[in-house]
């Protein structure tokens, strides 16, 4: 089945629902910035708003990066796709890894996407990198427990290690995950570095530069690393709900 949404003229999803009778629900213009609630393509009239090919609960929080930038039946664009639009990644994902299985690195990974597919280069790589602290994190909280907190918390300070220490505490304990079998080596912890020294020089930077060719690069380091990660943080959680 699938789940259609309501979703306002800039991109507000205002509900979602698998029965495209019930999404309406009370918003006709979104609380938020007034615009139109929208259930289908305003080019064609037949096209509905899909947002997943499954069946989503209302618990479920969706954001702007799942929602489809053209009608599948008419192929127009929906008013939320903007004129900003890289015609030339727009069917391209910056991360295609599929092992995100929590909805919060769902999310992430499409969010990653959503700003790659719009040229915004410099938000891509701060994305990725947040994406590889918080798995570091998970990882390290599910294999060593709170017991071991401040290999990914700085009670201190009262907030999580920052990213050099996370990745230093990864790469000074590989050979206990190697029994994973996932590839975590001296390679991810190479590429890893890479990355985040990418993302911390663009959080700080006032403009930005890559060419093609470099984001292609990154891409390939990126869908390295995060698809180890996330099988990573999958594997150390089964490891501990089983103890």
């Amino acid at each position: 089945m699938t789940t259609y949404a309501q979703v306002c003229e800039t991109g507000h999803i205002l509900n979602h629902c698998p029965n495209t009778e019930w999404i309406a629900g009370d918003h006709n213009y979104c609380p938020d910035c007034g615009a139109e609630g929208l259930t289908e393509c305003p080019n064609c009239q037949d096209g509905k708003i899909i947002v997943s090919e499954a069946v989503l609960s209302n618990e479920v929080e969706l954001t702007r990066s799942d929602l489809p930038l053209y009608c599948g039946n008419c192929g127009t664009a929906f008013p939320w796709t903007g004129a900003d639009e890289n015609p030339q990644r727009i069917n391209y994902q910056f991360v295609s890894t599929d092992l995100a299985e929590e909805i919060y690195y769902r999310n992430m990974v499409s969010e990653i996407n959503r700003v790659y597919q719009v040229g915004a280069d410099s938000a891509t790589l701060v994305l990725v990198r947040k994406a590889i602290e918080n798995s570091i994190i998970d990882i390290l909280r599910n294999e060593y427990g709170m017991s071991d907190s401040h290999l990914f918390y700085d009670g201190s300070k009262g907030h999580h290690c920052g990213i050099s220490e996370l990745i230093n505490n990864l790469d000074d304990r590989l050979d206990d995950f190697r029994g994973y079998n996932v590839g975590a080596n001296q390679t991810l912890i190479t590429r890893i570095n890479e990355l985040t020294e990418n993302g911390n020089i663009e959080a700080h930077s006032v403009a930005s530069n890559h060419s093609q060719a470099d984001m292609d690069q990154y891409s390939e380091k990126a869908d390295f690393v995060l698809s180890i990660l996330f099988e990573l943080k999958r594997r150390t959680r089964e490891e501990t709900n089983q103890n």
